[in-house]
């Protein structure tokens, strides 16, 4: 829909040179996608389902719904109405009253340069709002032993948003090649005895039969991630067993963000398929993935040394 009153002041201008937004259009999709305008500002939105066009692409971007506009500008639309003041969502129901029906807007703000560039333009209207508490959280996590861990372990209410969490992870395929078994204080015990079977059974030393021992001894509460291998033309077995990782670090991580102490085991019982049979009920094509220790946190660990990442890193840029 064309314009047909030119804009008294500058319009809308995107944060690379020669590109401005002059058409706001109302529209019927009630898209989540809040309208961020790079001017200096992190994020500025207008409240109703709309969608503007890019003069440089001719492509329409929706929005809408995000009720917080930052900075004062004016509004027109392509009738003459005009509203002006440091609210956006105020003045699009001002005008809106006036008129029902299709209409177009332009926004007009203050002039201002912005000379940021396409690349920080298109950071500016389609990355998501940068979530500081999560990235501080990952920079800063770190496992706590699951000897120091004491009780009380989750209860079943408190350790289901946490495997939900983990059930959130990359799994090419949809394949969910992986399932859960939650083992509580009760049944430590037997698994501690079975490892012990099984230590024998394998000719282990008494020292490796009691470290294994140990881990379920001590343990309050354990989720063992499963990997469950799915025959599958488009996926490998190697990504489901990616996926299965995948599951344990998101495991670990919702934990301890949620507060609990949490540390991420194997062991070699873990590894014995007669263990894993007998002990937790794996078929064929299960194996363990990882036992996830889940309590309450007994003693802080000191920091530990953290990988180089010069020495690891290689950047191809050609």
């Amino acid at each position: 829909m064309a314009m047909d009153k030119s804009p008294s002041t500058a319009p809308l201008a995107l944060p690379f040179s020669g590109t401005t937004v002059t058409e706001i259009r109302n529209c019927p999709s009630r898209s989540s996608i809040a309208l961020r305008a790079a001017l200096g500002v992190t994020r500025t939105a207008i409240s109703a389902p709309v969608k503007a066009r890019c003069p440089r692409s001719g492509r329409f971007l929706r929005f809408g719904f995000a009720i917080k506009p930052v900075m004062a500008c004016t509004v027109s639309d392509c009738h003459g109405f005009q509203a002006s003041g440091g609210d956006i969502f105020s003045q699009m129901k001002r005008i809106r009253k006036k008129r029902r029906g299709d209409f177009a807007f332009c926004l007009e703000f203050p002039a201002r340069s912005a000379e940021m560039g396409e690349i920080e333009c298109n950071k500016a209207l389609h990355m998501p709002r940068q979530n500081s508490a999560a990235l501080d959280f990952l920079l800063n996590r770190r496992s706590r032993p699951a000897k120091t861990l004491v009780a009380p372990a989750p209860t079943r209410a408190e350790l289901a948003p946490l495997l939900t969490a983990a059930a959130r992870c990359p799994d090419h395929g949809k394949l969910e090649p992986w399932r859960f078994i939650v083992v509580e204080r009760g049944a430590m015990a037997r698994l501690a005895d079975l490892t012990s079977q099984a230590g024998e059974r394998l000719g282990k030393a008494p020292a490796d039969i009691a470290k294994g021992r140990s881990q379920f001894e001590l343990g309050h509460l354990a989720v063992v991630v499963v990997e469950v291998q799915t025959p599958s033309e488009k996926v490998p077995p190697i990504e489901q067993s990616y996926s299965a990782g995948a599951v344990c670090l998101s495991l670990l991580n919702a934990a301890l963000a949620a507060g609990w102490g949490a540390n991420w085991l194997s062991g070699w019982a873990s590894h014995d398929a007669g263990f894993c049979r007998e002990g937790l009920g794996l078929a064929g094509n299960e194996r363990i993935a990882g036992l996830i220790h889940i309590a309450t946190e007994g003693a802080q660990p000191p920091e530990r040394p953290r990988p180089d990442l010069a020495t690891l890193t290689t950047w191809v840029s050609e």
